[in-house]
């Protein structure tokens, strides 16, 4: 899984960075990892798509589905641990 060097790595906004997390076919999703907060860019012409609940909701939905392209490592990590979390609130429930 290797990310598209032509995207940025990193979006700087006025009051905050957000580091590329991860990428699927159509979209990249920018994170800060420290809270909720995702951006979601259409790779096609990169434009923002998404910059509040919507991002960081369907960037679940992504990993959930296992729909991603790549990963950083921080996300790779991530991933593991929510998975981890299902698993249990899965057996939780049988």
């Amino acid at each position: 899984m290797n990310s598209n060097p032509q995207y940025p790595r990193y979006i700087k906004t006025e009051y905050e960075t957000f580091w590329k997390a991860l990428e699927t076919d159509m979209f990249i999703y920018y994170s800060r990892y420290k809270d909720d907060d995702a951006l979601m860019y259409r790779k096609e012409q990169f434009e923002l798509v998404s910059d509040n609940y919507m991002a960081i909701n369907d960037m679940f939905e992504v990993i959930i589905d296992n729909k991603y392209t790549w990963l950083s490592k921080t996300m790779r990590y991530n991933v593991k641990e929510l998975q981890k979390q299902i698993l249990r609130d899965s057996n939780e429930l049988d």
